[in-house]
This record gives structure tokens, sequence and C-alpha cells, in this order.
């Protein structure tokens, strides 16, 4: 929902500033500017912050895997000893953790290129052969094993990279920008609806239905309900007769029939709910 988007972030950039810190500061402002100009501007506009980028030097991890798990989608800058890199692999972790996708972008520059981990690296890795003592230690006290590092990077190497050329032309970057929009996805942060993602356009048509309805649907629901109610005038009634006669109380309904009449109603109001988009559901779907 829009309200929601405001404190979450669609795209979290993770990368070894040492490395990249320039790239990714271009990245972000190509990011913004591609998503304006390719039809995205109202879902841009629902975000306070769209695009994070670690630029203050945040001292407080906890903030920075808050932002992490609020955020749709990890972008993994890949460079030549971005995953020696604690903080980039507590980031990697969490973002698994939370179910947060993890697009990986490889920085195309001469002579330092990335080397993908093969079996061999894993072994190393699980070892204590590639991070220093002070790494692993740093993992363990955010409750992260070498080998929940080695899960994760394994899960998020089985998608295929993104090329990003930053001294390339424009006219390149931009092609390979729009590339990286189209990995970039919209997930429910709603437990019943775990794990679904939406591509960017359908998100924004999602929005726009919203904000037609927004207004409209209540009206809808409630004439339809009446209208169920008045023709239907046993739905919602209990027995009052008793043998008797004597006008005691009426009976309460069972259960049963209180679940009869809530799907009766439901069926009723069904098609009035799928002639407004969004009606059926607050997720994009």
């Amino acid at each position: 929902r829009k309200d929601e988007l405001a404190s979450q972030h669609l795209v979290f950039l993770s990368h070894f500033k040492l490395e990249a810190g320039t790239e990714a500061a271009l990245i972000r402002g190509e990011l913004e500017q591609t998503l304006r100009s390719e039809g995205h501007g109202m879902l841009w506009e629902s975000f306070k912050s769209p695009i994070f980028l670690d630029s203050e030097d945040l001292n407080n991890l906890e903030d920075l895997k808050g932002r992490v798990r609020k955020t749709h989608n990890l972008v993994l800058l890949l460079t030549k000893n971005v995953l020696l890199r604690p903080w980039v692999l507590v980031e990697i972790v969490t973002a698994i953790r939370s179910g947060v996708r993890v697009v990986l972008l490889e920085v195309m520059k001469p002579g330092e290129a990335f080397v993908y981990p093969d079996d061999d690296w894993y072994a190393e890795l699980t070892s204590s052969h590639i991070l220093d003592g002070r790494s692993e230690l740093f993992l363990k006290e955010q409750g992260i094993t070498l080998l929940d590092v080695e899960q994760a990077l394994r899960r998020i190497f089985k998608r295929i990279a993104v090329p990003y050329s930053p001294h390339r032309a424009e006219n390149i970057r931009r092609a390979e920008v729009s590339a990286l929009l189209k990995q970039i996805r919209l997930r429910t942060f709603d437990v019943s609806a775990a794990g679904r993602e939406h591509s960017l356009g359908r998100a924004v048509e999602g929005l726009r239905s919203a904000e037609r309805n927004r207004r409209s649907l209540p009206s809808v629901v409630a004439n339809a309900k009446t209208s169920y109610c008045t023709n239907n005038n046993n739905a919602y009634t209990v027995n009052t007769h008793n043998n008797s006669g004597s006008g005691a109380a009426a009976s309460r309904p069972t259960m049963r029939e209180r679940a009869r009449s809530f799907r009766n109603l439901m069926d009723f109001l069904r098609p009035s709910l799928e002639e407004h988009p969004g009606g059926m559901s607050q997720t994009w779907s």
C-alpha cells in the first residue's frame, strides 16, 4: 500500500566503498533518472527514500540491518573483494533471512574483475581460510556462522548478474540500468502473502487502481451488503419462534450458521468487488 511504502526502500545498494563508492553513487543517480523517465514516477513518489545508499557511514549495524529488512531489493555490486567485507556479508544474510530479493550487479572495471565463487572457494570459506579472525568474530557476534554465509551466497549466485559499465558511454549505461530495473520486484510484507513479488509495472498499476477506488469501494461494499440483507432476510435473522408462543428471547445463531452466512455474503459481494481492481486484496496481484 502507498502509505506503507513511504517507510521502506525500493532498492538497497550493498557495496564495498573502497572499490565501488563512486560507482554506487553513479548507479543511484541513474536509477532515479530511469525510474522517473520510464513511467514509474508514481511508484517513485510513494517512497520517502526509494534508493538507500550508505553514504552517511552508518555505524549502527542494527539500523543498517533494519533498513535491509525494510527494502524490496538488495542490489549487490560485485567487485573484486566485496565478499571479504563482513558488513556486506551481514547485509546479504539479513536479506536472505528476511525474504528480500537479492539482485547481482557486476561492476565492469578493467583489471578488477569479480571472480565468482566455486566449490573450492566455499570449502576455503568454511575452513576459515578466506576471512580473517576479526571478520569471523564480527559475524559470530551478529549470530551468523560461516555455514550461514555459504548457504546465502550459494542461493544468490543461482541468479545471473546484470553488467554495469561505469566507464562506457551514457547510452550503454542507461541500457544496463534498464536491464537492472527489469530484475527489480516489489514484495509484500504481509505474512499471509510471504514470498510474493511483483514487477514494477504491475505495482504501479496497483497503486493507480488503489487510488481510483480508495473512496468508491466502501460505498460499493455497503450498498451490496444492504442489498444482500434486504433480499436475503433469513441470512442474518435467528429463529424467534418457540413452541410455547410466549415470545421468549431469540436463540443465538450457531457458529456453523454464522460461517454459512458469512460465506453467502462474500459470494454475493465478490462480483461487486471484482468490478473495482484492488478491491479483493490490498496487495498487488
